[in-house]
């Protein structure tokens, strides 16, 4: 079994140990290596056309969101509309129905990160304490931690 494993990848499993002997780590430069991701992804989605296809959709409706590009959106969703992509059409659909809060969402500065993170600290401390602490102790420890998550600003008071 190992002698197959050395004969197709030389470097995935080192020398054998024996007593008194020292392994010595196999040259990196030597046998199998894994190739590129970027290499790796661009074979898979060779092979896959509707995957090659989501992946094309993906990266626009990221360069959306990034660039806060509201015009561009309803163009989006057309052309997801017309994929035959069953997921990627429920997801424009989806926004259809929701657009004008995804169109305020992408043109003001304001979103609420703050707020969701407040809600996943909240979540994991009641994981962590389920069953075993009261109201009390939640409290405590939900205090601690938006106290330990509040930034630090420096005023004239403190300064001094």
């Amino acid at each position: 079994m190992v002698g197959e494993i050395k004969r197709f990848f030389p470097c995935a499993v080192g020398p054998t140990s024996r007593p008194g002997t020292r392994r010595r780590p196999v040259p990196a430069d030597r046998g199998w290596r894994r190739p590129p991701r970027s290499w790796r992804a661009g074979r898979v989605l060779d092979h896959c056309p509707e995957l090659a296809d989501s992946a094309g959709h993906i990266r626009d409706f990221a360069k959306i969101t990034t660039r806060l590009d509201r015009e561009q959106l309803p163009a989006w969703i057309a052309t997801a509309d017309e994929a035959a992509l069953p997921s990627l059409r429920s997801f424009a659909r989806n926004l259809r129905n929701d657009l004008p809060a995804v169109i305020q969402g992408l043109s003001t500065p304001w979103n609420s990160g703050i707020v969701e993170g407040r809600v996943t600290d909240i979540k994991a401390i009641k994981r962590r304490t389920a069953g075993r602490a009261g109201f009390p102790l939640l409290r405590k420890r939900v205090l601690l931690v938006a106290a330990s998550r509040r930034p630090q600003s420096v005023t004239a008071a403190t300064a001094s």
